[in-house]
């Protein structure tokens, strides 16, 4: 082998149409796999959510290898995956057990057990919702051969790609949660969820920029819909919407409670500049999450009309500046 080849490979297995697992496991068939949350978010081109499970799952059928595959005891649309090790909260269920997650405005603390040993993880990553991320990540390393205390520091000095929860900085002291690079329904409210939790630490006031959720395919208007409904009983203090999806299937379901605090618009731009009237002729200190597709609404470009811009640099698809 070339000794300038890596010696390991991380590859994402993502499905947006049938058959395409089954390509990218003739390309090479992995060692080890983990399974995240499974969340069908690129359901245009399947007839149903169960064909896109059953897609995913095709990553267990080996033809060459034995693939070492970790499965998330937490999701049942895993119930039926031939996994060797599980992780998550139910400790019937998992071989390694989450059983505390502590969650920061810089990050997240994670106590777990495995296999009669504790450890205690502090990553910069936001969000319980991503504590699964870093145990399974743990799990994946440790099945590699590195020593699990190696594992534990290489964690707390992880970098996050642009916009996957990243925090930046803007006038008055507020801050931005940016998780521009995509969105889908189970992470926004995840997310928003997370910006009410960290806002109350401190007594911030609430802004959730939400995007339209694309390629949903005959489910996007039932989707849009449920997706309101949770979003209306957590305490924001103001929804922007962005996309015709949005603007067509939300915006008649307001009601006199929630008309003045939301706001709609086909356009980032328009809503960069509504957010920034609102924070202009406010003093109090602000949290906001932004989260949405990137088809046709990239939100990234709502957040320059009041990031500082030094922070320009660190939002997705900004290559030509």
């Amino acid at each position: 082998m070339n000794p300038r080849y890596p010696r390991m490979l991380v590859l994402e297995y993502g499905i947006d149409h049938r058959g395409e697992m089954d390509i990218q496991i003739d390309i090479t068939e992995p060692d080890i796999a983990l399974f995240t949350k499974l969340s069908p978010s690129h359901l245009e081109w399947f007839e149903n959510a169960e064909l896109y499970y059953e897609e995913k799952q095709k990553l267990l059928r080996r033809k060459h290898k034995k693939t070492y595959a970790i499965g998330n005891a937490d999701d049942e649309h895993q119930a039926d995956f031939a996994c060797q090790t599980w992780y998550g909260k139910n400790p019937d269920m998992s071989d390694l057990v989450l059983w505390n997650i502590a969650e920061h405005p810089d990050g997240l603390e994670v106590d777990f057990s495995f296999q009669w040993n504790q450890y205690h993880i502090v990553s910069p990553i936001l969000g319980e919702h991503h504590a699964g991320i870093l145990v399974g990540s743990f799990l994946v390393a440790r099945e590699a051969g590195i020593v699990p205390l190696d594992i534990i520091s290489y964690l707390r000095h992880i970098h996050l790609p642009h916009a996957r929860g990243n925090v930046l900085k803007w006038i008055n002291e507020s801050l931005i949660i940016d998780g521009t690079y995509n969105g889908w329904f189970e992470p926004i409210v995840a997310g928003v969820e997370m910006l009410v939790r960290l806002a109350q630490k401190d007594g911030r006031k609430t802004i959730a920029l939400i995007g339209d959720m694309r390629e949903l395919g005959a489910l996007e208007s039932l989707r849009h819909e449920e997706l309101w409904q949770d979003l209306k009983k957590l305490p924001v203090d103001y929804y922007i919407f962005v996309g015709a999806v949005c603007m067509e299937i939300i915006q008649p379901l307001m009601n006199e409670e929630w008309r003045e605090r939301t706001f709609f618009t086909l356009d980032s731009r328009v809503a960069g500049e509504y957010i920034k009237s609102i924070i202009m002729n406010d003093a109090d200190k602000y949290l906001l999450f932004a989260k949405g597709s990137q088809n046709t609404i990239y939100l990234e470009e709502a957040l320059k009309y009041f990031i500082f811009p030094e922070e320009y640099l660190k939002l997705v698809r900004q290559d030509s500046l």
